[in-house]
């Protein structure tokens, strides 16, 4: 597994931070909030997850990828 910083961000603004060990960054985005996520297009909130080394190294040097929380809707 993989550690990850997974930031919950709103109106450009971190309000929590998680280190979370997963397989990939869509599991760490789910796994730190409990809700089910999806790629981000352009929400005010919206989660950032970063690929780090070790819990310690928190640096966001790795790739960073963007989720919003919850699902697309229904087409219909």
């Amino acid at each position: 597994m993989k550690v990850y910083r997974v930031e919950e961000i709103e109106n450009n603004t971190v309000r929590v931070t998680h280190a979370i060990e997963a397989f990939t960054p869509f599991q760490a985005a789910v796994k730190a909030i409990g809700r089910e996520v999806r790629l981000r297009k352009d929400e005010p909130s919206w989660i950032r997850v970063t690929e780090t080394l070790t819990r310690a190294n928190q640096t966001r040097d790795g790739r960073v990828f963007e989720y919003s929380i919850g699902s697309y809707p229904a087409h219909g």
